[in-house]
């Protein structure tokens, strides 16, 4: 069963709407961008491996000029998927999202179980303290973001 659709009956138990449009919304976000990110980090692995290891029996062999070209092809899509999974930060980004999908999607099942701190008589307050958990990972998940590609400027002294 595909994972979103799975945790529709989570969201079912928020009478709020706006709740549950929010927290759904965060939720199906980090787990989409988690996947796509373990996908290109996952190809782009699969392609460096591959090309490497034929470059090498292409190497061993007698060489002639069509080898000598593949060679050089190969070795570009090798260097070029290698250098995407370092520019895309795949793995970085494929974690992150992970994380934060994992942490959104126990506080949901924590609220639909009335878990601690779900315990609550009142609804209301249990939605609210849902929303704020919720809104916290993905704040903390921005936070991050920010902070993985943040540029470092490099004071350089004037003499």
């Amino acid at each position: 069963m595909d994972e979103i659709r799975f945790l529709d009956k989570f969201y079912s138990s928020i009478n709020n709407e706006n709740i549950r449009d929010s927290i759904q919304n965060d939720l199906d976000y980090s787990i989409k961008r988690a996947k796509s990110s373990k996908r290109l980090y996952i190809a782009c692995s699969i392609t460096t491996s591959i090309t490497a290891a034929v470059i090498l029996v292409l190497n061993a062999l007698t060489t002639p000029s069509i080898f000598k070209t593949l060679v050089a092809v190969m070795s570009a899509l090798s260097a070029l998927s290698s250098s995407l999974i370092v520019t895309l930060q795949c793995y970085p980004n494929w974690i992150r999202y992970r994380k934060s999908a994992e942490n959104m999607k126990r506080e949901c099942k924590d609220f639909a179980a009335g878990i601690l701190p779900y315990d609550e008589e009142d609804m209301v307050k249990n939605e609210h303290i849902l929303y704020v958990r919720c809104s916290h990972i993905a704040k903390e998940e921005l936070g991050e973001y920010i902070k993985q590609n943040e540029v470092k400027k490099e004071i350089i002294p004037v003499e």
